[in-house]
């Protein structure tokens, strides 16, 4: 009967006489799936990336706003955050048409706009009101004092310490602030727009004295911008690969993936299997050599006629904090591509020890300011751990994979790295090799007179 129940239509009430109520909760848990929302920017990073590494992703001077509980006793007690009302300071004094409730009242017209881009679920309550305030004009104020040259100790000896912390604080996959806050924070201080570049603009020039970028590539529309790592991830992509990569771009309508993203390939389209690449001294066993590619962005590998050419990469102490970051946002955010993920498999695979570093060193590929070729090493070794590889079939891994390996796979090229490491590796070896071919021919010359004298006497 139960069964007859069910098939006239009566599903619901069969469900009710166990649990409706579960039943329903379980319904709301679900429905917010159906739908994946393309404002989301801003992430809790997932457990299988945080664990690898956790201390790259922490603050180690500037926390924002996202989903930590403030106390408003914080902003009373001058100690923990008297830079940031320093800065607030600031931003008031420069624009005196503009008061606090101005501020607050700009950052309550957007708290749905602002709550749609965490991941996280946030209450935008008066004490995260304030600290939205707070926090952007502290941006924006470090920013132009910047720009100005005005950032020194007398003003802010906490900040102008700490610049070197700040500024890989900024960037960091969970510190992020919408620059559409933090614009609207800009565009009521600098009214007249002939005093200052753009936010963008002035975001860059910051980060231009501790990052390595194209500066022919023409800026990011701010309209775009989601945060300052997307900014950053963008300007540091290459902008014309010899490959395509996927767009980068979240254009209105683009929708990013789950935490950790899930494939979009249709059933025909060929799965792209990683394949291990031999390490740098592995590949110079078998002939390859490298070379440093010129007025390329650092993920613009090629590989032809048996050179490994890879552009140049400056590595300094906070290179791990970045590119761990760089890799985190693309691995959270779909429409973000997979540039740096490429790039960590590429490097995490030809980087296994200082050897290898001393190779792509000597190439003048790698320059770095750390204490040993060792400590580069332990930077890219892990770098691809626990990384989702969904979109990887439209970067410069899978061809160059296949070129590699195949290369060497090849006997006839085993062969000859033998002969000229065995031979030809070293000016002595040289010299002994041609001594015993002219030894040989001497040998083969005398013994043809020889022979040639006997069968044909002299008359």
């Amino acid at each position: 009967m139960a069964e007859e129940a069910v098939q006239g239509g009566n599903q619901l009430e069969v469900i009710a006489e166990f649990d409706g109520e579960l039943f329903t909760d379980l319904k709301a848990m679900i429905e917010p799936f159906y739908v994946e929302d393309p404002n989301i920017t801003i992430y809790k990073l997932p457990e299988p990336i945080l664990k690898v590494e956790e201390d790259v992703y922490q603050t180690r001077y500037m926390s924002l706003v996202a989903d930590t509980t403030y106390d408003l006793d914080l902003i009373r007690d001058e100690s923990k955050r008297a830079h940031s009302i320093r800065h607030l300071h600031s931003i008031l004094t420069r624009n005196p048409n503009r008061t606090l409730e101005d501020y607050l009242m700009a950052m309550y017209e957007m708290k749905v706009r602002i709550k749609r881009c965490h991941y996280v679920e946030i209450e935008i309550d008066f004490q995260r009101l304030i600290w939205l305030v707070v926090d952007g004009c502290f941006i924006v104020d470090v920013l132009l004092m910047f720009y100005e040259g005005r950032l020194t100790p007398k003003v802010d000896s906490i900040c102008a310490s700490n610049l070197h912390y700040l500024w890989i604080d900024l960037l960091l996959v969970e510190n992020q602030y919408p620059f559409f806050a933090a614009e609207k924070i800009f565009d009521m201080v600098v009214e007249d727009k002939s005093e200052f570049p753009s936010l963008v603009e002035l975001a860059l020039n910051l980060f231009d004295n501790f990052i390595q970028r194209d500066l022919q590539k023409p800026v990011m529309d701010s309209k775009s911008v989601h945060h300052l790592l997307h900014l950053v991830h963008h300007q540091l992509h290459l902008s014309n690969p010899s490959k395509p990569l996927t767009s980068i771009l979240n254009r209105p309508g683009d929708s990013p993936l789950p935490l950790l993203p899930v494939s979009n390939r249709s059933p025909s389209k060929q799965l792209f299997i990683m394949k291990p690449i031999p390490s740098a001294r592995m590949l110079q066993d078998v002939g390859i050599k490298f070379k440093k590619k010129e007025g390329s962005g650092f993920q613009d590998v090629s590989f032809k006629n048996g050179v490994l050419e890879i552009p140049h990469l400056y590595v300094h102490s906070n290179t791990k904090v970045l590119l761990r970051n760089l890799i985190a946002w693309e691995q959270c955010h779909h429409a973000a591509g997979t540039y740096f993920t490429s790039y960590a498999i590429f490097i995490d695979y030809i980087v296994n020890t200082e050897k290898d570093i001393e190779i792509l060193s000597e190439a003048g590929i790698i320059e770095h300011s750390l204490s040993s070729d060792e400590d580069v090493a332990d930077i890219f070794n892990g770098l691809s751990m626990n990384l989702v590889h969904t979109g990887l079939d439209n970067s410069f891994l899978p061809e160059l994979t296949k070129q590699l390996n195949h290369y060497c796979q090849s006997n006839v090229n085993k062969w000859w790295a033998k002969l000229m490491n065995d031979y030809f590796s070293n000016p002595w070896s040289i010299v002994s090799v041609v001594a015993a071919i002219v030894l040989l021919v001497l040998t083969f010359v005398q013994t043809f007179f020889s022979a040639y004298s006997y069968f044909q006497p002299p008359q």
